[in-house]
C-alpha cells in the first residue's frame, strides 16, 4: 500500500515527466513543420502526454485536498488564492522575459514561444485543478445523496472529455458544442450548492468576498492569456481550446460568482445569526447564575440586564413583589420611580391589566390619557409578568423610542428568560427559607417543582401513538425527556440521563431543557445540535457532571428519522414489515465529558426509515439495570423480547406491560435509579 506522501510524490513525478514529454514532442513537431516532414506521431504522443499531465494534476489535488480533515472555508479559499497568485506570478515573469526579447531574433522564435506557452498552460492547469477540488469540498458540505451522485457524474465527465485531445479542432467542432452544453449546465447546478455560507460570521464573510473577487480577477487574466495565444498557437491539441479546460474554467468562474452573490445577500443576516447564538449563550449564563445563586438581588440584575440587552431597549424597570403583592425590589435603567408610577397609573386608567401573558403597546401616544406621559420620550412598551407556580412575583417593563419596537421572535426569547428566571427566583426564595427551617426538605421540594414544570405534562398526538412512564428513584431525579412539535409532520424528541442524584441532577436537567428549547428553533441536524449543546452545557455543568442524551428528528412526511446518540442507551426499534426488533447503535460521547471544539468528531447522525406500525422505544438505564433479589439485571434481552412479543399493541399497553415486568422482576422494590420509558408507534 502506498502512503499519501508517496502517492503525492508519484503524481508530481508523473506530471513532470508528462509535461516535459509534451514539450519535447512539440519541439519535434515544430522541427518537422520547418523541414516539411510528417509530424503525425509527435502529435499523437503529445496528446497522450498532455492527457497524462492533466489527469495526473487532477488526481494530485484530489488526494491532497480530499485528505484534509478540518473544513475551514476561509483557509481553503486562501490557499486557492495563493495557488492562483503563484501561477499568475510565473506567467507575469514569463511575459516580462518575452517583453525583454522584443525586437530581437528570439521574439519570433516558435520554439521559445512554444516553451513559454507550455509553462504558462501548466501553471494555469494547476490553478484549475486546485480550485476544482477546493470547490468540491464546498459544494459537498452538508451534501445530500442526490448532490453526491450528481457530482460524481460531473467529475467522471471531466476526466472522460480528455479523450477529445486526440482529435483536431475540425473533427470535434460539433461534438464540442454538444458536450459543452450539458457540462456547463451541470457546472451551473453544482455552483448553487453554497450551504457553507450561512456558517460564516460577518467578518469572515467579508474576507471570503475579498478572496473570491481576487480569484475571479486572476481567472479573468488567465482567460485573456488563452485568448492571446489562440491566434499564435496552431497545435491541434492546444489545451487552451479543449473541452476539459473550458469546463473547469466555467465551473470555477460560476462557483466564484454565485458564492460571491450569496455572500453579499447573506451579509445583512449575519448579525442576526450571530445574535441568535449570543442569545443561546446568554441563556446559558442566565441558567448558570440561577443555579448557583441564592441571592435574589443578583438574579434580578442578571435577568434585567439580559432582557434589556436582548431587545435593545432604551429604558426599563423590574419590580419584584412579596407574597402580599408589595414591591420589595426595583431595578431601573434610564427610568425613574416617578415615571414607573406614572406609567402604571396611565395603564390602569386605560383599562390595561397585566395577566400571565406579555402585553405589548406598539404606540404609547395612541392610548388614552396621553397627556400624562408627555415627558416620557418613548413610543413602545413591552410588559412581561413574572409568574411562578401560579403566583405573580414581579413585572418587567421594557421601552423603546421607536414605534412597534418589539417583534414576536424577540418577545418569545425574553419570555423564555422570564420563565426560567421566575422559577429560579421562586427557588431562591424557597432555598433561603429552607436554610432557616428544614433546608434539605425544602430543597427537594423546590427541585421537584422545577422538574415537574420542565417535563411535558401531555404528549398526546393525533399523528403518532405515544405513551410515557416516568418515576424518579428519589424525590427528584435526573432523567429528562421532551417533545417539540415543529409542524404537523415534523417532531423533535430527546431523552437523557443526568449524572448524579437528587437536586444537583434536577438542576442540571433544567439546564438541559433550556438548551433544548434554545437550540431546537435553529432546526439543526442531530449531530450539530449535540455539538452546540455540548458547548453550552460545558459552561453550565460542574466539571464532574455530564449528561447522556439521544435526540431524534422525526419526519412523518418522508417517513424518516434522523438520530444522534451522546452516550445514551441504544434505542430499541421494531420494524413491522420484517417483524424484527433490534437496537439502534451509533457512536457518541456524553455531553459535558469533552469540553472543547473537538467534541463534534465524536458524534454522528444516523438516518433510518420507518413504516406504519413501526415502534421506537426510548428509555433510560434505570429500566435495563433494575435488579432482582439476586443482583441480576433486567437487561436488554428481556426488554427486546417484550417488545417483539407485544408489538401489535398500542404504545400505552406496551409501556404498561414493560413496567409490570420490571416491577415483577424487582419484586416491587424501590428503584435504585430513575425509570423513564417513552414508546412511539407510527400510525
Amino acid at each position: 500500500m502506498f502512503s499519501k506522501s508517496n502517492m503525492s510524490r508519484s503524481y508530481i513525478l508523473l506530471c513532470l515527466i508528462a509535461w516535459m514529454s509534451a514539450a519535447m514532442f512539440d519541439t519535434v513537431r515544430l522541427f518537422g513543420v520547418n523541414n516539411h516532414v510528417s509530424f503525425f506521431l509527435p502529435v499523437i504522443f503529445k496528446s497522450v502526454s498532455i492527457n497524462i499531465f492533466l489527469i495526473g494534476t487532477m488526481l494530485f489535488f484530489k488526494l491532497e485536498i480530499g485528505s484534509v480533515q478540518s473544513l475551514n472555508f476561509r483557509e481553503m479559499l486562501w490557499k486557492t488564492f495563493l495557488t492562483a497568485a503563484a501561477s499568475i506570478l510565473v506567467i507575469s515573469i514569463i511575459k516580462l522575459f518575452a517583453g525583454l526579447m522584443k525586437d530581437t531574433v528570439m521574439e519570433h522564435n516558435t520554439l521559445v514561444t512554444n516553451l513559454f506557452y507550455n509553462i504558462n498552460a501548466a501553471f494555469i492547469t494547476i490553478f484549475l485543478a486546485n480550485s476544482f477540488y477546493v470547490f468540491k469540498r464546498l459544494v459537498l458540505y452538508q451534501k445530500t445523496k442526490i448532490i453526491q451522485q450528481f457530482w460524481n457524474i460531473f467529475e467522471i465527465s471531466i476526466y472522460t472529455v480528455t479523450i477529445f485531445n486526440f482529435f483536431d479542432e475540425e473533427q470535434i467542432s460539433q461534438q464540442y458544442l454538444i458536450l459543452l452544453i450539458p457540462l456547463a449546465l451541470s457546472a451551473l447546478v453544482l455552483a448553487f450548492n453554497v450551504r457553507w455560507v450561512p456558517y460564516l460570521n460577518f467578518n469572515h464573510k467579508w474576507q471570503c468576498i475579498l478572496l473570491l473577487i481576487l480569484i475571479l480577477a486572476i481567472s479573468a487574466i488567465f482567460v485573456v492569456f488563452y485568448l492571446d495565444y489562440h491566434h499564435a498557437y496552431f497545435s491541434n491539441v492546444d489545451i487552451s481550446r479543449n473541452i476539459f479546460s473550458f469546463t473547469l474554467f466555467t465551473f470555477v468562474i460560476l462557483y466564484c460568482l454565485i458564492s460571491l452573490l450569496v455572500l453579499l445577500f447573506n451579509l445583512p443576516t449575519s448579525s442576526v445569526f450571530e445574535q441568535k447564538f449570543e442569545e443561546v449563550l446568554g441563556f446559558q449564563k442566565l441558567s448558570q447564575t440561577f443555579q448557583i445563586e441564592n441571592d435574589e438581588t443578583k438574579i434580578y440584575n442578571v435577568l434585567f440586564e439580559s432582557c434589556y440587552n436582548t431587545v435593545l431597549a432604551d429604558a426599563g424597570w423590574l419590580e419584584i413583589f412579596d407574597e402580599k403583592g408589595n414591591v420589595t425590589t426595583i431595578v431601573l435603567d434610564h427610568f425613574t420611580r416617578d415615571q414607573v408610577y406614572k406609567m402604571k397609573t396611565l395603564l390602569r386608567k386605560s383599562g390595561i391589566r397585566i395577566n400571565e401573558e406579555p402585553y405589548l403597546v406598539k404606540d404609547l401616544k395612541k392610548i388614552h390619557f396621553k397627556e400624562s406621559i408627555a415627558d416620557i420620550p418613548f413610543s413602545s412598551l413591552l410588559l412581561l409578568p413574572l409568574y411562578s407556580n401560579g403566583h405573580r412575583i414581579g413585572t418587567l417593563g421594557l421601552l423603546r423610542k421607536v414605534k412597534d419596537g418589539f417583534d414576536k421572535e424577540i418577545i418569545e426569547i425574553v419570555e423564555t428568560y422570564i420563565s426560567q428566571a421566575s422559577i429560579s427566583i421562586q427557588n431562591a426564595r424557597l432555598i433561603n427559607e429552607a436554610i432557616d427551617n428544614e433546608r434539605y426538605k425544602a430543597q427537594l421540594n423546590i427541585a421537584r417543582k422545577v422538574q415537574q414544570s420542565l417535563l411535558p405534562s401531555n404528549i398526546d398526538s393525533d399523528v403518532m401513538d405515544m405513551a410515557v412512564y416516568y418515576e424518579s428513584a428519589e424525590d427528584v431525579g435526573g432523567d429528562y425527556y421532551d417533545i417539540f412539535r415543529k409542524s404537523d409532520k415534523h417532531f423533535s424528541v430527546v431523552i437523557g440521563d443526568v449524572s448524579g442524584k437528587s437536586t444537583s441532577a434536577a438542576f442540571n436537567m433544567a439546564q438541559m431543557k433550556g438548551v433544548f428549547h434554545s437550540l431546537i428553533h435553529f432546526q439543526l441536524p442531530p449531530h450539530e445540535f449535540m455539538a452546540h449543546a455540548n458547548r453550552a452545557l460545558s459552561n453550565c455543568f460542574e466539571k464532574s457532571s455530564f449528561i447522556t442524551l439521544s435526540m431524534f428528528n422525526i419526519d412523518l412526511e418522508n417517513q424518516s428519522i434522523q438520530m444522534a446518540r451522546a452516550g445514551h442507551c441504544p434505542t430499541l426499534f421494531y420494524a413491522a414489515k420484517e417483524n424484527k426488533t433490534y437496537f439502534l447503535n451509533s457512536e457518541g460521547l456524553g455531553l459535558g465529558i469533552l469540553r472543547n471544539d473537538s467534541y463534534a468528531q465524536y458524534i454522528e447522525t444516523q438516518t433510518i426509515a420507518f413504516d406504519k406500525d413501526d415502534i421506537l422505544l426510548l428509555y433510560t438505564d434505570g429500566i435495563t439495570e433494575a435488579k432482582n433479589a439476586d443482583g441480576e439485571e433486567f437487561g436488554y434481552d428481556i426488554l427486546l423480547a417484550i417488545v417483539q412479543q407485544h408489538a401489535q399493541l398500542k404504545a400505552k399497553e406496551i409501556t404498561k406491560i414493560i413496567m409490570d415486568e420490571v416491577m415483577k422482576f424487582t419484586n416491587g422494590s424501590k428503584p435504585e435509579d430513575d425509570y423513564t420509558l417513552l414508546a412511539i408507534k407510527f400510525i
